[in-house]
This record gives structure tokens, C-alpha cells and sequence, in this order.
């Protein structure tokens, strides 16, 4: 019979299914409206060209987030279903049994599955088989009613996200006192599911209600939530800008956020009603640019509720983290967030006398770390950075006052980590894992450390391609999509004889690149590593890839062969950094952005023979982008004079000159450089 879809191939959940292959009529047949219903399925159609068989299905079922054994009178007595079930358990895996037919289950199988429920298909009518059926697969039927999970785990199976939405959910966050408390995960509940966004949930002192953000009604808003309530309240519906990152005040009685109303700034409100609303901090809402690069987030209450934390600064000017007395209004700067990155995100030990924040350019940059930095008596002092910059930090809290919890993917997609630390703030040993694929964003304690509420969801970009008519516009009707990936897909570049495309993906976990057919198929991991590769471009000859990633605490240019291997570094005398990289026409030099000891960002090109880099701009404005054309021309983006456009450059030493209006940032060279585009 042919197969009824690929088996799933990713960073996201799945289930590994076992069935008889005399089944499979019958069992594809239920996969399919699984499959259909959101849920990630691997069957031994999987298997790779080349693999050892039994070795993938191992793999297979190690990386797995449960297995369903469709029971029939053959599979039963199957012994390649016996072994995968018994590998299952031993690999601490729960095992779905749905029973296709009536059978008993042979002694060896009742050992192994005797404290799980079956789900039986016969005593179901078809629709309330498949609710209760999808529903268990989901982590939604309550015991007795079907299929549970086994003491291997009561986690949900199946945590999914749709494209750019983000759900809350409380989940059981229970301690074990020893030395250090060790948290154990349980019991997820969702709380929301509007069709918008929502993120940046905060806690009521009582552990029953929350508060977050969302832009579900279009604009930014402040809503609340009581756990097991159907309708939130938005609390800032009479503004028509944007409202973001509440927090609840330790008694309960009002919530502080940052609202662009009036000049911008952190301010304070009813928590049931959204009124009598006070700013408490103003804020320079024009210097700060689009929403999406605005570096505060939430303000924090201090434990008796008489003094605020927040950051002021920007991604230009720097950040820095304040603390205000809310009766006098005087405040006093307490971290300052050095360096060129800026700071977001502060949380406050419960003792106050410790912060941490993410530095990083802002939420959505692929590389940040987590900091910490204890509140001097008297003036600012520096920060600690306990963890690595290479991939995406997100939302630390504390618990107690000497572990760090936050948000990272390290490894595949964003989870929980816990991160001990010692008495000088250094990380005491590594980070310890709590949650594997949920793939959060925020996430935060309750106020008796017993609940977890957290928000999961994340970007999804993919590739389209859409005819260039020469008398008319394209529209969606004529847009073709190319990947269907529930992944961020930021760079593309087509190869040079028009079949291939090579892709930045965060499709494993970090952005990582892939080789993607044109027209259309399953893409082929082309670079695995810890760090994120960004911005390939094909060689003229289309036998090399250049592209740039995370190396060492830098950005650096890498080139790797078109059938794979090990990358090389490009070496660049006398730079810190090089960026986004263009093959010149006849694959002779790379033109790219580079960081020099001066710290301004400019244009470089070097010469592949000689290993000579010559500066192609010196401006204290941003250039970046540079693009070859087929002539041998050269352009690039510039900021200079306060306006981005397209620059021509000159490599003889004539002045470059402006060569689009204002408003102009990526662009590219059709193949015979008749037009830019």
C-alpha cells in the first residue's frame, strides 16, 4: 500500500507509531486523520538510505515523545512490535495501546503495559472514538477515560503551536528540598487560545489569576485571566496604541506595564478594572524605534510593593536599570547594561539585592545571553554573564536567590533551564534541563513556587515564489509556496543554475542551513551546529557556499562545499567581525560587512587568491548588504545623511553616490544587472 505521508523529520514533538505491515491498510488509515489533525508521526517508513535498520528505529523511538501501538490479533504476536514496546519502556517513553480489533494482550505484552490503559475502538461510536483517541494523544482525557500516560511521564504528548500564535498554560512546578530545589514538571494546563498573541504572563499574589499581553483585538493590550475562566478582561482597550508587559503588584490591587500613550513610559493601573491609572517613569517612546526593538520589558515590584525595577535607555544610547521609590518618585540607577548590546527583561531576587536581565538587541535576535549583577548600596555596578551569547536566551527569574531559571534553545527547540549560582554570581556547574520541545518564550514562578505559567508558540517564515510580470504587480494568486515548514526561514539564495535554494532555517533548533529544491521537496541539512548560520550565498560555479555564524563570541565567514563537510573559516586580518557575505561575479572576491578596530561598519572586499582585504567604505554610518551584480557592480545599503538607501561603490577610489530613494534596505541584482530590485 503506499505510503500515506513522510514520516516526520524535525525538531518538534512526534510520536513513533508500532504496527503490524500486514495492518497497513487499517492503521494508515487512522494515521492519516491524525496526521491531519496537527500531530507529528514517525513509522518506519522514516528509515534513511543507508541506515542500519534497527539502529533508526532505536533512534527513532529514543527521540520520540511517546509511541501508539495499534493493537491487532497480528501485531500482538509480533515480535519486531514486542521489541519496539519493551525498547519504549526501558527508554522510559508512555506507550499509547489502541485496540484496532478485540484482542487480549499475550503475557509478554501484559508485563510490559500492565498499568496502561487501552483504548478500545469498538466501544466507541466513530466520532467519540476519535475525540477520545486525539484528546489522549493531546494530554486532554482525563483517567479512566481512554489511553494515559504510564509512570514514564505525565507530560502532555503534544504541546503544538500554530504559525505565530502563543498560548499560556499553568503547569505544577513541585520541589524537592535538598541541597538546592530540584523542580519536577506536571500537569499542564492551557489557559488561552485566542487567535492573536499572547506572551509575557504575570501572576496575582493569590496563584489563580494572571495577566499578559496580547494582540488579539490588533493592537497591543493588557489582559487578565483566572485559571479555568473562559473570557480574559482587557484591561487597556480604551488606548489605541500598544500596552505591554504587565506585572502584578505583590497585593493584588493594581498592575504596572509600559504603554506608548503620551510620551511613552511604565505605568500603573486597577487590576480589575483598569482604572486610575498613574505613570510612574517616563520613557523616550520616539528614541526606542518599532515596537519590536524596544529593549524594557516588564517593571518588577519589590516584595512590599513601595519600590519599582525597570530599564530606561535604547538600542543606540545603551541601557540601564532603575529603581524608583513609588512614594517620593526619587530613583536611583542600579545596573548599568554595558557594552554595545542593551538589556531587557530585569527580574528581581526576592531578597532585592540581586538582578538578572537577558542582554541582547532585542527578543527576537537569534544570539543573547542571561546576566546577573547584585545591587550596590551606593551607584551602578557592572554585570555577570552566566551563560554563552551564542544562541537565543529569553526570560530569567529567580529561585530563591541563588538559581537563575530562563528560556534557551540550546540544542533544539526553547525550553526551561535552571542555572545554580554561586556566592560571586559565577554559574555553579551547568544549567539543569526541565522541559524538552515545548519551544517557550516566557516563563515565569508563581508566588509560592508551586505553578508554572509560561507562554509557548514561535515564528514561522517560509519560501514563495511569485512570477515578475512586466506589465502588472504579482498578487497572492500567483504566489507559489515553496517550503511548508512550522520553522523561521530568514535567508534565501538561489543557486546559480536555478534548481536549488540554500536556506537559514531553524528548523532543528538553532538557525542551522539547508539545501531546498526549487521546486519544492524535503529540505537537506547542509551545516549542524550549536550556533546559528545566517545570509548563504552560492559561488558563481555553485560548488561553494559562503555564509557567516557565531564563532567564539564573533561573527565570522565561513565557506562550506556544496555536498557538505566541514566549514572554513575565512581568515580576516585586522577585523573583529564580517557579515552577510557576495560572491563577485567571477568568484574571484567576497564582498561583505565588516567591523573594523575603529567599530564602524563598513564595506570590505577580499580577494580569494591573495587573502587581501581592501576597505571599500569608511563612514561612521551603517553600510551593509553588499551586493555583486552581474557587471561587476558593486552596492550596498547606507544609513548615512539619517536616511537608508542603496549606494553604488566605487572601487577606485571615486566617491560612492546614492542610487534609490529613501526607505531602502535588502535588495538584489536581476541575473543580466539590468535592474536592481
Amino acid at each position: 500500500m503506499q505510503r500515506p505521508f513522510r514520516a516526520y523529520q524535525g525538531s518538534q514533538p512526534y510520536l513513533f507509531v508500532s504496527y503490524a505491515h500486514d495492518d497497513s491498510d487499517v492503521v494508515f488509515a487512522e494515521m492519516l486523520w491524525l496526521h491531519a489533525s496537527g500531530l507529528n508521526l514517525w513509522y518506519d517508513e522514516g528509515v534513511q538510505v543507508g541506515a542500519v535498520w534497527r539502529q533508526a528505529l532505536a533512534d527513532a523511538i529514543a527521540g520520540a515523545h511517546g509511541m501508539v501501538f495499534f493493537a491487532t490479533a497480528r501485531s500482538v504476536v509480533s515480535s519486531n512490535c514486542i521489541r519496539e514496546i519493551n525498547f519504549a519502556i526501558d527508554e522510559r517513553k508512555p506507550v499509547f495501546v489502541v485496540k484496532l480489533e478485540d484482542v487480549e494482550l499475550p503475557d509478554v505484552l501484559r508485563l510490559s503495559l500492565s498499568d496502561r490503559q487501552a483504548l478500545v475502538r469498538s466501544h466507541f461510536d466513530e466520532a467519540t472514538y476519535r475525540a477520545r483517541l486525539l484528546g489522549a494523544l493531546r494530554g486532554e482525557t482525563a483517567a479512566g477515560e481512554g489511553p494515559r500516560v504510564g509512570a514514564a511521564s505525565r507530560r502532555p504528548w503534544w504541546l503544538a503551536a500554530a504559525a505565530g500564535t502563543l498560548g499560556l498554560c499553568a503547569l505544577a512546578f513541585w520541589f524537592s528540598w535538598d541541597s538546592r530545589p530540584v523542580p519536577k514538571l506536571d500537569n499542564p494546563v492551557q489557559v488561552t487560545a485566542a487567535t492573536g498573541v499572547e506572551e509575557y504572563p504575570s501572576w496575582d499574589p493569590s496563584g489563580e489569576m494572571l495577566a499578559y499581553q496580547s494582540n488579539q483585538d490588533g493592537d497591543w493590550d493588557i489582559y487578565v485571566q483566572r485559571l479555568g475562566g473562559t473570557r480574559p478582561i482587557n484591561l487597556t482597550g480604551d488606548h489605541a496604541g500598544h500596552d505591554l508587559f504587565p506585572s502584578w503588584s505583590p497585593d493584588g490591587s493594581e498592575i504596572a506595564f509600559w504603554s506608548d500613550r503620551g510620551d511613552g513610559g511604565y505605568y500603573r493601573m486597577d487590576a480589575l478594572t483598569g482604572d486610575d491609572l498613574q505613570r510612574i517613569r517616563a520613557t523616550d517612546v520616539e528614541g526606542l524605534g518599532s515596537l519590536r526593538y524596544k529593549p524594557m520589558g516588564p517593571p518588577r515590584w519589590s516584595a512590599d510593593g513601595e519600590q519599582m525595577l525597570y530599564v530606561l535607555g535604547s538600542m543606540t544610547a545603551g541601557t540601564h536599570a532603575e529603581v524608583q521609590d513609588l512614594a517620593s518618585g526619587e530613583a536611583i540607577q542600579v545596573i548599568e547594561m554595558t557594552g554595545a548590546v542593551p538589556g531587557f527583561d530585569p527580574s528581581w531576587s526576592p531578597a532585592l539585592d540581586r538582578i538578572t536581565y537577558v542582554a541582547g538587541w532585542h527578543r527576537e535576535y537569534e544570539t543573547s545571553a542571561i546576566r546577573v549583577a547584585r545591587v550596590p548600596e551606593n551607584g551602578a555596578q557592572l554585570s555577570v554573564q552566566i551563560t554563552d551569547a551564542s544562541l537565543h536566551h529569553l526570560s530569567p527569574s529567580w529561585v530563591g536567590d541563588d538559581q537563575v531559571l530562563y528560556v534557551a534553545n540550546r540544542g533544539s527547540a526553547r525550553d526551561l533551564w535552571l542555572q545554580p549560582l554561586r556566592d560571586d554570581l559565577v554559574a555553579d556547574g551547568e544549567a539543569l534541563r526541565l522541559t524538552t520541545g515545548i519551544n517557550m518564550r516566557q516563563a515565569i514562578l508563581s508566588p509560592d513556587n508551586r505553578r508554572l505559567a509560561y507562554s509557548n508558540g514561535r515564528r514561522v517564515g517560509n519560501v514563495w515564489r511569485v512570477p515578475i510580470y512586466p506589465d502588472r504587480a504579482a498578487t497572492w494568486a500567483d504566489a507559489e509556496q515553496v517550503t511548508f515548514d512550522q520553522a523561521w526561514i530568514e535567508f534565501i539564495d538561489v543557486s546559480p543554475d536555478g534548481e536549488e535554494l540554500v536556506i537559514s532555517s531553524d528548523r532543528a533548533g538553532n538557525k542551522d542551513l539547508w539545501l531546498v529544491p526549487v521546486s519544492g521537496g524535503e529540505p537537506v541539512q547542509l551545516t549542524k551546529t550549536q550556533v546559528p548560520e545566517w545570509a548563504a550565498s552560492w559561488s558563481p560555479d555553485g560548488e561553494q557556499i559562503a555564509y557567516y555564524a557565531y564563532y567564539r563570541g564573533k561573527r565570522n565567514l565561513f565557506i562550506v562545499g556544496r555536498e557538505g563537510g566541514s566549514p572554513a573559516r575565512v581568515e580576516l586580518a585586522g577585523l573583529d567581525q564580517a557579515f552577510v557575505p557576495s560572491w563577485s561575479p567571477d568568484g574571484s572576491r567576497l564582498a561583505f560587512r565588516g567591523i573594523g578596530a575603529d567599530g564602524n561598519n563598513d564595506i570590505y572586499v577580499l580577494d580569494r587568491q591573495s587573502g587581501k582585504t581592501t576597505r571599500v567604505t569608511d563612514h561612521p554610518g551603517m553600510d551593509l548588504f553588499a551586493r555583486w551584480a552581474a557587471d561587476g557592480t558593486l552596492t550596498f545599503v547606507s544609513d548615512r545623511h539619517n536616511e537608508s538607501r542603496v549606494w553604488l561603490a566605487s572601487l577606485s577610489g571615486e566617491a560612492h553616490r546614492p542610487i534609490s530613494s529613501p526607505g531602502m534596505s535588502y535588495h538584489d541584482w536581476v541575473p543580466d544587472a539590468s535592474r536592481l530590485f
